[in-house]
């Protein structure tokens, strides 16, 4: 198979990550990531600094933390679709939800945030690595199992062509 499916997910944050985590992204389209400090967040979370970097103990720590929640809730998405979809439509369901999340100007403001970021921030950089990654394989994943004779390099390099067509190819 293209996907590792280690459970990355399964420990629960407490209320506060989860609270910062949520409005993370609304921050993020105010201020831009770059912008934004730890007192910003606290104040919109409405704890204290300190609170915050018990949780986050620095920016940079913050920042890979919203990416993987994101990659989480793509996770989790990506499941929904494959539990939903019979081999016929699954691949066309995956890349009708990539499609959509790219087009939302929301995802793709924040995205564009997070590929400037990369360019001078090692851990978000390694984020954003991962998440194309885990995007890739889903692909690959879909087409595998709707072409089972396909070999694994074709099909590894479909499905870098289908997320570049979707993506740009500076994304993938």
């Amino acid at each position: 198979a293209c996907m590792d499916t280690g459970n990355s997910g399964a420990n629960r944050q407490p209320d506060t990550a989860v609270r910062v985590m949520t409005l993370m992204a609304e921050i993020a389209l105010e201020k831009g990531l770059d912008a934004l400090s730890m007192r910003d967040v606290a104040k919109r979370v409405g704890i204290s600094l300190a609170a915050l970097q018990y949780h986050f103990p620095s920016k940079d720590a913050l920042i890979a933390a919203f990416v993987g929640a994101m990659l989480d809730g793509y996770r989790k998405e990506v499941g929904a679709i494959h539990s939903a979809s019979d081999e016929a439509s699954e691949l066309r369901n995956l890349v009708v939800f990539a499609a959509r999340q790219t087009l939302d100007d929301r995802t793709g403001d924040i995205f564009a945030m997070l590929e400037a970021r990369a360019i001078h921030d090692p851990s978000t950089a390694l984020a954003l690595a991962g998440f194309m990654r885990t995007y890739l394989e889903t692909i690959c994943d879909a087409l595998m199992r709707r072409h089972p004779l396909l070999p694994l390099k074709d099909a590894q390099l479909a499905a870098t062509r289908i997320v570049a067509m979707i993506e740009g190819l500076s994304s993938v």
